[in-house]
């Protein structure tokens, strides 16, 4: 009955995500500044924008737990008052949650990433006066000695989300050192370099804040090993957006994350999560649409998207390459392998044969050298024998295992 139902919602539109889970924490340490700038004065407008703002910081009251005295939330912003919101919030004795959404560019004289204030000219030469860097910003916040977490959905190619340019088709870069964050501080970008950050219109969000809120209602928990326990890392919400956005079509926006991947960002949260590829095909696209793949289930095409892998996945003496032979990223694999019943089976099976033949190589190896010299031979005969069969089973095992993990990614 519960599939049947959630096939009838999901056919209604997307589920929503802006009455945030209630968990009755409570962080007092926690301060947070929220902005959402939609309404640009020289800039085209950003949709969705102020509503991503405000349930941005429902999540933050409702679920994470922050007082709603500690607080700001910011609709209509210049670098002035960014700052002060800021400052403000840096007296926090715990973290420092930063939401920003808007428009964000490169800066023309360092490709150090800015977010631009509403008052910003389209002139590339206000923008870096009118506009805060990502940088800046972490450290402000984190001048009290608060960790920071920096959630950001805006892009920083100087496109705006439907991808018009911000200023007559200039595009901007932002060179691989431009890091914005530092010790035990995170930045969760809504997409990578040179990509856009999109609206999903929909669902009424960005693209990225709609699938980030989605998983830190528990949607992501167990999205990196399969097992749901009530929380949800930062890990996890990554690898659950990039898999929720590929399951909607978008598959040339990858978000990133820097930080601490095991911290626990949503705790207490139980929603499960809907099969949004169900619906993707009733949306107008809004990215590069799945291509169905014969032999392989909806679901793992869409992670695959997420990943920007076409299915099926080859090994090559060069490493992996997906069915185009374009070369894939090890962890990606890695994380699609592990997005399968059959390839978590085959994961596990090959970590424990692999532990196994080591202690079986290990104590079988020992005893063959005792009882190779004639002493207590009679005593090490047995080890000797069950420790090599040990060695042997686990490297059996292993290599089953690792065969299995790859079959998760062959056709059916």
């Amino acid at each position: 009955m519960l599939p049947l139902l959630t096939s009838l919602a999901l056919a209604a539109g997307l589920p929503d995500v802006s009455a945030p889970v209630p968990t009755g924490a409570d962080r007092p340490g926690e301060k947070a500044v929220v902005i959402g700038l939609q309404d640009y004065v020289f800039l085209p407008d950003v949709p969705h924008a102020a509503d991503d703002a405000a349930a941005f910081e429902a999540f933050l009251v409702r679920t994470r737990g922050v007082p709603t005295e500690n607080v700001q939330r910011l609709t209509q912003a210049g670098r002035e008052q960014i700052l002060a919101a800021v400052d403000q919030a840096s007296t926090a004795t715990d973290t420092v949650w930063i939401y920003l959404a808007g428009h964000g560019v490169a800066a023309p004289s360092t490709g150090e990433r800015l977010f631009v204030g509403d008052d910003a000219r389209q002139d590339p030469s206000a923008f870096e006066a009118r506009s805060v860097a990502l940088a800046e910003l972490a450290a402000r916040a984190g001048a009290g000695g608060a960790d920071v977490r920096l959630v950001v959905d805006a892009c920083f190619n100087g496109s705006a989300r439907s991808g018009e340019s911000l200023v007559g088709g200039t595009r901007y870069a932002v060179p691989s050192y431009a890091v914005p964050v530092e010790g035990d501080d995170a930045l969760f970008a809504a997409a990578g370099s040179g990509q856009l950050a999109r609206a999903l219109d929909p669902a009424g969000h960005g693209a990225f804040t709609y699938a980030l809120l989605g998983a830190l209602r528990g949607w992501g928990d167990g999205a990196v090993d399969g097992v749901a326990d009530g929380k949800v890392t930062a890990e996890e919400a990554l690898v659950y957006v990039r898999d929720a956005l590929g399951a909607l079509g978008i598959r040339d926006q990858v978000p990133q994350f820097d930080g601490d991947g095991h911290e626990v960002w949503a705790d207490g949260v139980s929603e499960p999560a809907p099969a949004l590829h169900m619906v993707a095909a009733e949306l107008a696209p809004v990215g590069f649409a799945v291509v169905p793949s014969s032999g392989f289930p909806a679901s793992l095409q869409s992670k695959a998207a997420a990943y920007d892998i076409a299915l099926p996945v080859q090994w090559g003496p060069g490493g992996p390459v997906d069915a185009q032979g374009t070369p894939v990223a090890r962890g990606s694999v890695r994380a699609l392998v592990r997005s399968t019943p059959e390839g978590r089976r085959g994961v596990a099976m090959r970590t424990g044969g692999i532990l196994a033949g080591i202690v079986g190589v290990g104590v079988g190896g020992f005893s063959g050298l005792i009882v190779q010299q004639g002493h207590y031979a009679q005593e090490y005969w047995p080890p000797f024998l069950i420790g090599t069969g040990v060695g042997i089973g686990g490297i059996t095992t292993a290599i089953v295992g690792h065969r299995i993990a790859r079959k998760s990614l062959e056709p059916r």
